[in-house]
């Protein structure tokens, strides 16, 4: 599953103009040499400084040495999701299918098309997972090295520390409150000294950011598509699966997927917008840690609800009536016909952006279906 979704992202950006794999090794070093030098990209060492590092030993072009690093780590990222699904419940085959969830996401399948310009971010997403799973299992130690290394990774693991903290407020009683102190106090003040290092680390537009985001139809054009791919059809799913658990008596697991998607994600989304180009796509994506498995969650239930009691001709139509709302979706992102103000790759944009809008509504309408069928059955089950 692993291995298929890689490839399919290698191939999609092999055969598809506007990626940065279609950048000559020597234009390349330009960008390579911005992620070195410049604000605030130079704070971020991991990507740049391993790339440098395998070039030297290995002989590739740097270009060459980047690509291999990243789709490496993405595997070993994909990976350690696999595991971090299952610790929160889901079994082999759900697991499989929130992996596919992740790879199919935009800011993983179109990682290296402009705008979504992935550099440290598979660090960043790999680092909050192995976080995650220390955090589950009560590990504090770990938890506090693998949080100072999201941060050096991009100092958008910040945003993460509401979750460390009621997740400590949780396990006060299991874990002495020194420890504790230690273990969410340490980190910050590391990194606090680390991002001291460095003078004029961010430039005085950084602050100016949200106006420019929205300072004209074309730059909204540009933010809002961007903020539909992030996820896509997976954030409406989310937030189904959030009222559902809400619902509901809770794991653990559950409450940190709850308490994690309330937490992060509106932190995450709000800076992301206010302080950063939000074109950007990959900079809306760190919430996937709770969006994918709430997502998967609520998926798990639709199909628990009524789409498994359905035969297989019912299935099929129902495939097809996805493939339909998919396909208006597309229809009417061409009809719509947003115009961009940065205009790179704005076909693959707006289709993505399109189709989710299609698949939104596909999943909408059946789980409303399946909530028919599930109150339908529950009297008949009764009566028997």
């Amino acid at each position: 599953m692993i291995l298929a979704g890689l490839a399919l992202s290698f191939v999609f950006h092999l055969v598809l103009s506007g990626s940065s794999l279609h950048i000559p090794p020597d234009k390349w070093l330009a960008t390579l040499d911005v992620h070195l030098h410049s604000r605030p990209f130079y704070i971020r060492p991991f990507q740049s400084y391993t790339t440098l590092a395998l070039a030297s030993v290995s002989g590739m072009t740097p270009r060459d040495a980047f690509f291999v690093i990243q789709y490496l780590l993405a595997g070993l990222t994909t990976y350690l999701f696999y595991r971090y699904l299952r610790l929160l419940g889901f079994d082999r085959i759900w697991g499989h299918i929130g992996l596919g969830f992740f790879l199919l996401s935009f800011p993983v399948l179109a990682a290296y098309f402009a705008p979504v310009h992935t550099w440290d971010d598979f660090w960043l997403y790999f680092f909050l997972i192995a976080l995650s799973l220390t955090l589950l299992k009560h590990q504090w130690p770990a938890t506090a090295l693998l949080y100072f290394l999201a941060c050096i990774a991009r100092e958008a693991a910040l945003f993460f520390l509401p979750v460390l903290l009621y997740m400590a407020w949780c396990n006060r009683r299991e874990t002495r409150p020194v420890k504790l102190m230690i273990c969410l106090t340490l980190p910050v003040l590391a990194y606090s000294v680390y991002y001291s290092l460095f003078d004029d680390v961010h430039a005085p537009a950084t602050w100016q950011m949200l106006e420019h985001n929205f300072a004209n139809a074309q730059t909204a054009a540009d933010a809002v598509v961007s903020l539909i791919n992030a996820f896509g059809w997976l954030l409406p799913a989310a937030i189904v699966g959030l009222v559902l658990l809400l619902k509901r008596h809770r794991t653990p697991e559950q409450q940190f997927l709850v308490i994690g998607f309330i937490l992060f994600w509106p932190i995450n989304t709000a800076a992301a917008t206010a302080l950063a180009m939000v074109r950007e796509t990959r900079l809306l994506f760190p919430p996937f840690l709770f969006v994918i498995p709430l997502a998967l969650y609520a998926v798990r239930e639709v199909w628990a609800r009524g789409l498994c009691r359905l035969h297989r001709q019912q299935l099929a139509g129902l495939g097809l009536i996805v493939l339909c709302l998919g396909a208006s979706g597309i229809w009417f992102g061409y009809a719509l016909h947003p115009i961009f103000a940065y205009g790179a790759n704005s076909v693959l944009r707006r289709d993505y952006a399109s189709l989710s809008a299609g698949l939104t509504a596909a999943f909408l309408i059946i789980w409303f279906l399946a909530r028919h069928q599930h109150k339908k059955a529950a009297p008949e089950t009764g009566a028997a």
